[in-house]
């Protein structure tokens, strides 16, 4: 599996959210981001990142697991812009991912 591939079909933040999520979720997500605060000392050593990073979260916008932590990437990405953070929701990636950390 090629994970710059899934990574390039991944959605920012806001898209994954506007593409997948109903209004009671958004609202749940939304909800949740208003809750995060990052301490000074998190925000410093995040705008200490320099080399360019892809994340890719795997997300579902239903998931109560998702939105109690996914929102605070997007807190990451603000104080350190060299994170390119993308959601996927790709039910292929996530069924066949155990199998190939495995070696499988």
């Amino acid at each position: 599996m090629n994970l710059f591939d899934k990574f390039q079909h991944g959605l920012a933040y806001h898209d994954f959210l506007a593409r997948h999520a109903n209004e009671g979720q958004k609202q749940r997500w939304r909800q949740m981001y208003e809750q995060v605060t990052l301490t000074a000392a998190q925000r410093e050593l995040l705008e200490t990142f320099r080399r360019p990073m892809n994340v890719l979260c795997l997300a579902g916008a239903w998931c109560g697991d998702c939105i109690n932590q996914c929102p605070v990437f997007e807190h990451f990405a603000a104080a350190a812009p060299a994170l390119r953070i993308r959601l996927s929701s790709s039910a292929k990636m996530v069924l066949r991912w155990p199998a190939m950390v495995s070696g499988r």
